[in-house]
């Protein structure tokens, strides 16, 4: 299995978010999916009591349908 995520999309048309990076890993989880991540760069957070920037991890899943995915990430060159 190769160490490098499958496919990396950034800024994704419909997105919450324009600077957040979705790549689908070439993990699975334990239905069977690929995982992805949802990754805010640059972020700024509160710590204690301070504010830091930082790449924020949003969520990991399981992504049913990766294939539609990635079809408007690779028609959008994103």
């Amino acid at each position: 299995m190769p160490a490098t995520p499958a496919i990396v999309s950034e800024g994704l048309e419909g997105s919450t978010n324009l600077e957040s990076i979705a790549p689908i890993l070439p993990h699975m989880n334990n239905d069977g999916e690929p995982l992805m991540v949802i990754m805010r760069p640059n972020e700024k957070i509160g710590y204690e009591a301070e504010t830091v920037d930082t790449n924020h991890l949003a969520s990991i899943c399981g992504k049913r349908n990766a294939g539609n995915f990635s079809r408007p990430t690779v028609e959008q060159g994103s």
